[in-house]
């Protein structure tokens, strides 16, 4: 019983801290557009080049700790929905960790390197634009593209998974609301919006989980009378 609680507490502090994480180091993508300062992105980034590498950093082990909280809405559960939704996690890991390495790595050694060298500073402007905008490079799109819709049905299928497994509606409803928003852009308001969202949901859909000890007692003890 002692071990059963604490994986049921471990697991709800999986379901609330990875999407919470994601939504702090969205939050901070703020940082560098906050600066009044005229040009492209990468302008706004230059400045903040260690802040904008070590936010991608970690979001390498958070997408991966957000894969985790999706899988673990599923577990014990069977079923086409809940079979797609574990498939779906494992290229969604490979190409939006792809992308956001790609993108976010990318922009902050660029500016760190423009940093030390300022007067190569509009030729890597230019050159950083490419690898930054996901829609400018058609390779980084179709990474984005596919990670995206891999997170969009990973999630829904474990929202329908959770549903048929005798969650009430508002709670996979709330997921599915909060991921779509999140697909959008991880960087806020969007990201950190989509995620609160989704950790509401996430927590809804576990507390189907939690345990009944006095129905269980009252259970036992009519088996035992019988």
């Amino acid at each position: 019983m002692a071990s059963t609680s604490a994986v049921a507490v471990w697991r709800l502090v999986l379901l609330i801290g990875a999407p919470l994480a994601f939504a702090v180091t969205g939050t901070l993508h703020l940082v560098p557009a906050s600066e009044p300062i005229a040009g492209s992105d990468f302008d706004h980034v230059v400045p903040h080049s260690s802040l904008w590498t070590g936010i991608h950093v970690v979001q390498l082990v958070i997408i991966s700790l957000l894969a985790l909280a999706v899988a673990a809405l599923t577990e014990g559960l069977s079923g086409p929905a809940a079979t797609v939704s574990r498939v779906a996690l494992l290229p969604f890991v490979a190409f939006y960790s792809a992308f956001d390495a790609s993108v976010g790595l990318s922009g902050g050694l660029l500016g760190r390197y423009v940093t030390g060298h300022p007067a190569t500073r509009e030729e890597v402007s230019q050159a950083a634009n490419t690898v930054t905008d996901p829609l400018s490079a058609p390779v980084l799109a179709v990474v984005y593209i596919v990670g995206v819709l891999c997170w969009l049905v990973a999630v829904v299928g474990a929202a329908v998974a959770a549903r048929r497994a005798g969650a009430a509606l508002a709670g996979p409803i709330v997921l599915v609301i909060g991921a779509a928003i999140f697909a959008l852009d991880h960087a806020a308001p969007s990201g950190p919006t989509g995620m609160v969202l989704w950790a509401v949901g996430a927590v809804m859909i576990d507390r189907r989980r939690a345990p009944r000890p006095a129905a269980t007692s009252l259970a036992v003890r009519g088996d035992r009378e019988t």
